[in-house]
């Protein structure tokens, strides 16, 4: 489960630094436009019960991206 959800916010980390030029740039003539639909497929809760002020529970979400 955790492996699963690192591999999710690396493809969501990437698909953002792939998107950022083509997000900020100016629209031109032959420009491309992409569309993200992104569902939510679930949150899992990661605990490790370890003490300390800097501590908390860790909750990655699962996202299902698709792209036209």
């Amino acid at each position: 489960m955790l492996k699963t959800a690192v591999r999710v916010c690396l493809a969501v980390a990437a698909s953002t630094i792939l998107l950022a030029p083509a997000a900020s740039a100016a629209p031109s003539s032959g420009g491309t436009t992409f569309v993200l639909y992104i569902e939510n497929r679930g949150i899992a809760r990661i605990d490790n019960n370890a003490q300390g002020p800097d501590n908390g529970d860790l909750v990655h979400r699962e996202l299902a991206i698709s792209r036209t």
